[in-house]
């Protein structure tokens, strides 16, 4: 995958992500079934750590606390 297409993805991600949270965090029932999310939510994870980043860096990145990071 080119360097450019990741980061797309990963933006695109990162957005869905925050969105469900965001949803979740005021009770409306987030679309989609759940093996899909958690396969993405594994591979969004995958792809922050080849990057090399920090818990500190991945709790900021995925709005988590740092002891979940």
């Amino acid at each position: 995958m080119r360097r450019t297409t990741s980061l797309a993805w990963l933006n695109i991600v990162l957005r869905r992500h925050w969105l469900r949270g965001s949803m979740q965090a005021c009770g409306i029932t987030t679309p989609g079934r759940r093996r899909p999310i958690v396969e993405e939510n594994e591979r969004l994870l995958a792809v922050l750590l080849s990057e090399g980043l920090s818990n500190d860096q991945l709790a900021r990145v995925l709005r988590i606390s740092r002891k979940t990071a």
